[in-house]
């Protein structure tokens, strides 16, 4: 419909462009006139996809291979989640002082032995949610250790975290911080953690904790041992990124933003009834999560932006429960369908030409608690959802009103004029009529004058057969004249707006009439201009 409407903008465009169009009307002012001149504008043909989906081809589709039954198909992403924005792990950090004697030395004048000490620190990992994580792996992060030793020995002190593994291999580490001198010593190591798995169990016993292993050594080289030596240990994990994660995410909901769906159709239109049989509404959600998901639809209405008439879909399923993959890296489909079936009144909230489909939802996961059956994620992970509203061309319009303006130069010659009548012949291949109205307008939008009062048919709609299919074009040729008066005001015009209507053949008697893609409308365009004496 809007490219119907479109296209007698465009004609108004060519209009108006022959109007400002200098050589002719220089032939008409030196003299080398005829007082009745006709020229040709304009021949084009439209077809379906020009007509409806002008500004993107793939709003149309073919719901029928056989027939070449089109239907109107708007799609908009609803949202999109991500694994890192739904499992996502805390730094940590930790210090330890150890003394001489929690270390098992002794003071001594001059020491040449060595001792050992060995111990364990338990890290405790916060996740958000509560979140009771088994299995974790880095794709990114540190691993740091700070020792400050106040020894006069040097000291060797050997970490390891036997459930951190890369590639099957425990992480360990072995840090040697020199002998002190006036000052404590001290010695970093940062390690990186992407690729290392995390087994935060503990043994089977519980979750999000893993535990640091650590042997210090002291290596006497003679100097004295006293009795406030110590060593300090700081340590931590940074920076972390997830690669994937098993457990339990916890029972919690999931932002899903209200959205809207343009229906491009009634973009421009002011008004309009449409009836049109078997429209859907249907949502797609693709999900890489490894855990159930309930999704409650709480809304759905459409939005005429025009005169504020909302209109809620009623009768249907709100709550739906997601498909989910069971293994890593695979993903799996809900699709969920509203059709005149499954709601009360769906074929009715489309009805009034509406702007847009309005939707609202909210999603909760692990809406059972926890059963049990491991989560998963991985960084990839990704729950997106769209919705599609699918208007079949198939049913009755009327009212179908449009309006919009088009500028307008007025030519140097146009008082040279004492007539313009332009010629438009339709060939009609739509069950579709359309009338008009053209306004002259000035710079502030204000009318100088009317073209005609009553509206104009300028094209006629083709017949259909029994099943609603077009049987043969309709033709109608239509002229407009400007009068002299007319073109004299034209000085004054800065625009011209056109209010144009569609009707489909015979809605009054509730006809349905399909729209195929075979469908074509013909236009052409001739002016013919009679000069000043």
């Amino acid at each position: 419909m809007k490219k119907i409407y479109f296209s007698y903008i465009w004609a108004a465009c060519l209009l108006v462009a022959l109007l400002s169009c200098k050589k002719d009307l220089k032939k008409l002012s030196l003299g080398e006139w005829n007082p009745n001149l006709a020229v040709p504008l304009a021949h084009s043909t439209f077809d379906v996809y020009d007509i409806f989906a002008h500004t993107n081809a793939e709003d149309l589709v073919v719901i029928d291979p056989n027939t070449g039954m089109l239907a109107l198909v708007y799609k908009s992403d609803i949202a999109t989640l991500s694994g890192n924005q739904y499992v996502s792990i805390n730094d940590f950090s930790d210090s330890k002082s150890l003394s001489l004697s929690a270390l098992g030395g002794t003071v001594s004048p001059s020491f040449s032995s060595t001792f050992s000490h060995s111990g364990n620190e338990e890290i405790d990992f916060a996740f958000d949610n509560s979140a009771q994580i088994k299995e974790f792996k880095f794709d990114d992060g540190d691993l740091f250790f700070n020792i400050s030793s106040t020894f006069k020995h040097p000291v060797t002190i050997s970490f390891s975290v036997p459930s951190l593994k890369k590639n099957g291999v425990i992480f360990s580490k072995t840090i040697n911080v020199n002998a002190a001198s006036g000052s404590a010593s001290t010695a970093s190591v940062y390690e990186d953690l992407a690729g290392y798995v995390a087994d935060l169990t503990l043994g089977n016993t519980t979750n999000n904790k893993l535990q640091v292993n650590y042997q210090i050594t002291v290596n006497g080289n003679g100097n004295p041992i006293l009795a406030t030596d110590q060593i300090s240990l700081d340590f931590g994990f940074t920076s972390l990124k997830m690669d994937y994660a098993k457990g339990f995410f916890g029972t919690r909901n999931l932002v899903v933003p209200s959205d809207s769906v343009l229906l491009k159709v009634f973009q421009y239109s002011d008004e309009g009834y449409f009836e049109l049989v078997d429209p859907e509404i249907r949502f797609y959600l693709t999900n890489s999560f490894g855990l159930p998901i309930n999704l409650n639809i709480n809304q759905i209405k459409t939005i005429n932006v025009n005169n504020g008439q909302v209109l809620n879909l009623l009768g249907y399923s709100q709550q739906h429960l997601l498909n989910y993959p069971s293994v890593m890296g695979d993903s799996s489909l809900t699709t969920i369908v509203f059709t005149k079936n499954n709601t009360t009144n769906l074929e009715q909230v489309v009805s009034p030409a509406p702007k847009y489909v309005t939707f609202d939802a909210n999603a909760v996961a692990n809406p059972s608690g926890n059963t049990g059956v491991d989560n998963f994620v991985t960084k990839n992970s990704r729950l997106k959802a769209y919705c599609e509203v699918e208007l079949p061309l198939h049913g009755l319009a009327h009212s179908f009103k449009l309006r919009d303006t088009v500028n307008f130069s007025t030519p140097t010659e146009a008082e040279n004029l004492r007539s313009v009548m332009f010629r438009l012949i339709i060939d009609n291949g739509f069950p579709i009529n359309v009338l008009a109205k053209l306004r002259f307008l000035d710079e502030n939008y204000q009318e100088v004058f009317m073209y005609s009062n009553d509206q104009l048919l300028l094209a006629e709609a083709a017949p259909v057969d029994g099943n609603g299919k077009v049987t043969s074009n309709k033709k109608k040729i239509s002229d407009l004249k400007l009068s002299e008066n007319q073109i004299q005001l034209l000085d004054h015009v800065k625009y011209i707006e056109l209010q144009a209507e569609a009707n489909t053949l015979d809605f009054a008697s509730g006809k349905h009439i399909k729209i195929y893609e075979s469908y074509k409308l013909n236009l052409k365009l001739s002016g013919q201009f009679e000069g000043k004496f």
